[in-house]
Parts: structure tokens; C-alpha cells; sequence
């Protein structure tokens, strides 16, 4: 089964193959890369959950492979205060899920988790987008709330007693949010070049036509003002891939 390649030596290329074959390596190594930079306290010794299916019908799903899903996450980006006691996210991730333990010995993961991790810390978590985003969510949501409440039954002290409460306590919870994704710029960095022995990231620049897309690794970029940067490291090289142009 799956969780028997946790007592396997995947340092060995031939089992990470293997491995391979069992699992969608790239679910598997976009899951991780967000939790961990997510920061999120109740996991990966809670709230997992993995499906594939059990005929493989051919499809790009439907081979077979385990996936893993994201959810349950809110106690990660500081709402509860929970990433102030993790420390370094790839250790404590290790130390408590033995399947990502066991693959993280493997070079050829190493430098695909780091490039994904990147391609997630220059694109998905990239400061504007995150904020833009996020305030975009918070328009949606806010409404709702006072619904959520009443629902629930959080009433009594955690009642709103106006909108200007509500309000006023949505946005600090945003605020709790955004003060994490910016530190975590920051602080992230160190954590994984300490864990995987990485020297400095290299800002890579990308140039072409204004408002072009290209593919860097596993995601696309828009070439605003015809170009586009971002951090990456040395020690695993990233493949940048231009559209097909007919004509």
C-alpha cells in the first residue's frame, strides 16, 4: 500500500520511481508546499485526506494515482495565533508525517518541491495578489457573517451588537491574515534554505511582449510591461516555457 513506501529507502531512485507510479508526485508536492507555507498547526497529523479511483477510465484523474485534498485550514496565517509555535514548517511536517518524511530524502523530489515552492512564493503568495485576493474574499464573506452566527450558535459574548462590531472584527481577523502572508516572505526563505542547504536565491528576470504569458515550472506569468521577475535557487535549475505562436 501507499503508506508502506514510508519505511522504504527513497533516497534509492529506482523506489522513488516506484513511488511514483502510486501517487501523483505533483499533487503531492503542490499539497505540501501550501500547507507548509500556510503554516497550518492542525495538520498533517490531522485533517488528511487522499482519494483515487479505483478503475482507471483513462482520463487525466482517472489513472489511478492517489491525490491528496486540501481543506480544513483555519488554523494556519495567524488566526488563532497558531504559526507562532511551529518554527520551521518542513521539519515539524516531518516530523509528524512519515510519507513526507521518507520522500523528502530523495534529490530529485528536493529540487522539484523547491522549484514548486518557489513557483508558489513568487505567483500564488505574491504580496499584491494575496491582498487583492483576500480583500476580494472578504467582500464575498462579510455579509454572510452574521448568518454564520446565528446559525452556529455563537451567540452571547460573541455576538456582533452592530455592523460597525461585525465589521470591526472581520477586519482584524484580515489584518491577522495579511501581517502573516507579509513576514512570511520573509521568514520562509530561511526555513527552507536551512532545511535543504541553499545558498541565496537568484532573481530571474523574464522578458518579451507586453502582456504575454509564460509558463515557469509548474505555473503561468504575465509579462506586465514586458516582464517579469522572481526568486529561485541554483541548486534546482527551472525550465521557462514560451506559448506556441502560429505565424
Amino acid at each position: 500500500g501507499l503508506l508502506a513506501f514510508a519505511e522504504k529507502d527513497m533516497s534509492k531512485e529506482e523506489v522513488y520511481r516506484e513511488f511514483c507510479e502510486v501517487v501523483d508526485i505533483q499533487n503531492l508536492i503542490d499539497y505540501f508546499a501550501v500547507e507548509t507555507y500556510i503554516g497550518n498547526k492542525d495538520w498533517p497529523d490531522n485533517n488528511v485526506q487522499m482519494w483515487r479511483v479505483r478503475t482507471p477510465d483513462g482520463s487525466s484523474y482517472g489513472d489511478g494515482k492517489w491525490r491528496y485534498m486540501l481543506y480544513d485550514t483555519e488554523f494556519s496565517m495567524n488566526l488563532w495565533g497558531c504559526d507562532s509555535t511551529i518554527g520551521n514548517p518542513f521539519t515539524w511536517t516531518a516530523e509528524r508525517d512519515s510519507l513526507f518524511a521518507a520522500v523528502m530524502k530523495n534529490s530529485t523530489f528536493q529540487k522539484e518541491f523547491i522549484r514548486t515552492f518557489m513557483d508558489l512564493y513568487n505567483v500564488n503568495f505574491e504580496d499584491t495578489s494575496t491582498k487583492e485576493r483576500l480583500d476580494q474574499m472578504a467582500e464575498i464573506y462579510f455579509p454572510l457573517m452574521n448568518q454564520y452566527y446565528a446559525r452556529f450558535g455563537l451567540l452571547g459574548s460573541n455576538a456582533y451588537t452592530s455592523e460597525d462590531d461585525a465589521r470591526s472584527r472581520f477586519n482584524a481577523q484580515i489584518s491577522d491574515i495579511n501581517s502573516f502572508l507579509s513576514e512570511r516572505r520573509t521568514n520562509i526563505l530561511q526555513y527552507l534554505q536551512s532545511s535543504f542547504s541553499l545558498q541565496t536565491p537568484s532573481t530571474v528576470t523574464v522578458k518579451g511582449i507586453s502582456g504575454a504569458n509564460m509558463k515557469i515550472n509548474t505555473t503561468d506569468v504575465e509579462l506586465k510591461d514586458g516582464s517579469w521577475n522572481g526568486k529561485y535557487y541554483k541548486e534546482a535549475p527551472i525550465t521557462i516555457t514560451a506559448p506556441d505562436i502560429d505565424g
